[in-house]
């Protein structure tokens, strides 16, 4: 029998900023395929522009056994992953992008450090250990900037994102809008702790491709995903979904979009009054001018409801 799902889903609208700080933690398996794609946006939006700064973090050399199987080549070999991934990337497209050769930790020092006003902070995690998860929650924490997290199995994986809202998740409900998104460490809270079997130095993803134990496009799969998200933030600047999960075996993809079951897993959301402007209102994003007109006349009718 065929079910129609009628819950009421939210957005996320990200508000305006001038400019945009984008650190990848991690430059292995999926997050040299991800700094791949994040140039090329870095490079769209430069072109249009909006100014973005790049970071890549990582304390990894290249080894033979990464060639083919991470994105480095031969010639890269000994080389650290971040600084040399960042080299390649600005040669190629004439960006900026600093090369951080060190695991990040709670001191490693981000770019986030620039005071500018109004900047659109986000930080990529594609690392393999709770240790660096905590540091990547920490910063996003003391930052304000959005956390995508990319991980996976040998078939499977999820991009879990969210952030933490400065006094909390808030929903207006009448708009369906909402000011942010459970982070991934309240989607996910194992992503925090210590991991069962440890991960020793050399068990890295190439390592278990090479054993046959982990897919060779899983990294690349997480990645595209991890890779559009981003866009989402950046170019769409609206999110209607807070997670994505995909497997190979069998091939499927379900994103969790954003309703009140689904936040409600994750703690409290706390409603307060709609705030609009209608000159921040695009009528493209109606149908035709009467339907926008006939959403001003509604607003204008709620506010009117609401006086004393």
């Amino acid at each position: 029998m065929l079910k129609i799902d009628i819950e009421k889903r939210y957005r996320v609208m990200v508000p305006d900023f001038q400019f945009v700080q984008l650190v990848v933690a991690g430059v292995g398996g999926t997050g040299s395929a991800v700094a791949i794609d994040l140039a090329r946006l870095a490079y769209h939006c430069q072109e249009n522009g909006l100014p973005v700064m790049m970071q890549l973090v990582d304390g990894d050399k290249v080894e033979p056994k990464n060639v083919g199987r991470q994105q480095f080549s031969m010639y890269e070999v000994g080389e650290n992953k971040a600084t040399s991934m960042a080299r390649r990337l600005n040669l190629w497209l004439g960006l900026d992008i600093t090369g951080t050769p060190k695991m990040l930790t709670e001191k490693t020092k981000l770019i986030f450090n620039d005071g500018r006003m109004k900047p659109l902070r986000i930080i990529v995690g594609a690392v393999d250990n709770h240790k660096a998860r905590r540091a990547i929650a920490k910063h996003a924490q003391k930052s304000g900037a959005w956390w995508v997290d990319a991980g996976n199995g040998e078939f499977k994986g999820q991009v879990l994102l969210g952030n933490y809202p400065q006094g909390g998740i808030e929903v207006a409900e009448d708009l369906a809008l909402m000011n942010g998104l459970p982070a991934p460490d309240k989607q996910m809270p194992e992503l925090l702790e210590e991991e069962d079997k440890p991960t020793l130095e050399f068990e890295d993803c190439a390592l278990r491709i090479l054993r046959d134990e982990q897919s060779i496009n899983i990294n690349r799969l997480m990645a595209t995903y991890a890779a559009q998200v981003v866009y989402d933030l950046i170019i769409k600047r609206e999110l209607d979904y807070m997670a994505i999960h995909t497997s190979f075996r069998p091939p499927s993809t379900t994103a969790v979009p954003v309703t009140r079951r689904t936040l409600e897993r994750y703690g409290e959301v706390k409603e307060v009054p709609a705030k609009y402007d209608p000159k921040d209102m695009d009528p493209e994003e109606f149908d035709d001018e009467e339907d926008f007109e006939q959403w001003l006349l509604d607003m204008e009718m709620e506010g009117e409801e609401e006086l004393p």
